[in-house]
C-alpha cells in the first residue's frame, strides 16, 4: 500500500510539474507571437511610409495624389508611433527570460522613436488624477521576473505619467503600463 501512494504520488507531481512547464511554454510563446507580430506591424508601417514617401519624391501626377501620399505618410508614422509603443511594452515585460542582443537592439529603437532615450518620468501637475481603471487585462514582472497579473477594471494608484505611459503602484510594487490601457487622460 505505502509503494502505491508513494508511486501515485510521484505520478502526480509529475503531473503538475508537467502542466507549471506547459503553462509556462505558452505564456512565453504568446509574449513571443506578440513581438513578432509588433515587429512586423513596424516593418508594414514603414514599407508604407516608404512607398508614399517615393511617390510624392517622384512627382505626384495631381494635387489629389500629392494630398493622398501626405496623408498615408502621416498615418504611417502614426501607426509605427502606436506600433513602438506597444512592442516597447511588450519587451519591458518578457516572462521568464532577459532580453537577448536582438531584442535589446529593438527596445533601445522603440525608445529613440518615441523620444524616450533620456526620458525619466516626472510627476504630474497637481490636478492629476489619484488613481486609474485598468480598461484591460494587463501583465507586469517584479524584480524576481515573477509574473503579476492585473484584472481589466483595477484602480491603480496613479504616481506619474510620461508621454505615453503611466507609472503606478500596484501591491507594494511600482509598475508601468501603456496610457492607452487605461481610463487616464493628460490633464
Amino acid at each position: 500500500m505505502k509503494t502505491f501512494v508513494a508511486v501515485l504520488g510521484a505520478i502526480l507531481a509529475a503531473g503538475i510539474i508537467f502542466l507549471i512547464g506547459h503553462g509556462m511554454v505558452a505564456r512565453f510563446s504568446e509574449w513571443q507571437n506578440q513581438k513578432d507580430a509588433m515587429i512586423r506591424m513596424i516593418q508594414r508601417n514603414s514599407a508604407s511610409y516608404e512607398a508614399a514617401y517615393s511617390s510624392v519624391m517622384n512627382g505626384p501626377r495631381t494635387v489629389e495624389s500629392a494630398n493622398s501620399a501626405l496623408a498615408d505618410m502621416k498615418t504611417a508614422m502614426a501607426d509605427n508611433r502606436e506600433a513602438y509603443g506597444l512592442l516597447k511594452f511588450v519587451l519591458s515585460n518578457k516572462p521568464f527570460f532577459a532580453l537577448n542582443a536582438d531584442e535589446e537592439k529593438w527596445l533601445a529603437k522603440s525608445r529613440r522613436e518615441l523620444g524616450e532615450e533620456n526620458e525619466t518620468p516626472t510627476p504630474g501637475p497637481p490636478s492629476m488624477p489619484e488613481f486609474v481603471t485598468l480598461n484591460m487585462a494587463a501583465s507586469v514582472y517584479d524584480e524576481q521576473r515573477n509574473e503579476i497579473r492585473i484584472p481589466a477594471g483595477t484602480k491603480l494608484k496613479l504616481l506619474s505619467y510620461s508621454q505615453h505611459e503611466i507609472k503606478f503602484r500596484y501591491n507594494s510594487g511600482t509598475y508601468s503600463l501603456p496610457a492607452a490601457i487605461t481610463d487616464f487622460k493628460k490633464y
